[in-house]
């Protein structure tokens, strides 16, 4: 939903629709990473829980692929009047704790000892977004300088 949101604010030229679109998506990506009461954890440790089953499945750490979106998401509304700077303090927050579980993990890195080509993509692909998004050069040099 949030990057069809951010995809509405930039393609209309309603400076009021645009608004609305903006803020939908920041209450959507409040909701679901940053209200205690409704946000997920930065984790993905239960993403592939089998019922009746409590062994985490490394492979539950390929599931955070689509949280690239939302990153990409974020940038495309980043000038709406809503995207707030305690917003952006939390949301980066977020992502970071996720980021860093994904890297850090003991899921994380039995996927690196198990090499999972599809894990290490994602996560590259999900911390290039994250570094891109919040300009991390000193932690991501890598990744931000082809930006």
């Amino acid at each position: 939903m949030v990057p069809a949101l951010a995809l509405a604010y930039v393609a209309s030229n309603d400076p009021e629709e645009k608004e609305k679109f903006a803020a939908r998506a920041i209450e959507y990506c409040q909701q679901f990473f940053i209200d205690p009461a409704t946000r997920m954890n930065p984790n993905l440790d239960y993403a592939q829980l089998i019922p009746g089953q409590k062994k985490i499945r490394v492979e539950t750490a390929v599931e955070g692929e689509k949280l690239v979106e939302i990153v990409d998401a974020l940038l495309l509304i980043q000038s709406s009047k809503h995207y707030t700077p305690e917003f952006d303090r939390q949301i980066r927050k977020w992502f970071s704790q996720m980021a860093d579980w994904m890297a850090n993990s003991p899921t994380g890195k039995q996927a690196d000892k198990k090499n999972h080509w599809q894990y290490w993509r994602d996560i590259r692909n999900f911390a290039g977004g994250v570094c891109y998004f919040w300009r991390r050069y000193i932690l991501c040099p890598q990744t931000t300088a082809a930006h």
